[in-house]
């Protein structure tokens, strides 16, 4: 599994979009241990784009605190998980 959380210089992000970067960890679900960490910068905010380039980087799983609607409805479809937020 690989889980995108955005941050801001290493601290969780109060908004998907408007954060800094993600913050990604590649999970083995056996082992249910994180393998690696990649820090991947955030290219730019436009409605909907954000799950799409995610998915491209091969996330499954986003965390965040707050999302746009539209956001979520890209984020939806192209998971292989559904959307996590806290």
């Amino acid at each position: 599994m690989r889980i995108a959380i955005p941050t801001d210089r290493g601290q969780v992000s109060a908004h998907f979009g408007h954060c800094e970067e993600f913050t990604v960890y590649d999970i083995d679900e056996n082992q249910k241990k994180v393998i690696a960490k990649e820090v991947i910068e955030n290219p730019g905010h436009e409605p909907g784009f954000l799950p799409i380039f995610l998915a491209k980087q091969n996330v499954n799983c986003i965390i965040a605190g707050g999302m746009g609607s539209r956001a979520k409805r890209s984020s939806t479809g192209i998971s292989r998980r559904p959307t996590c937020q806290q």
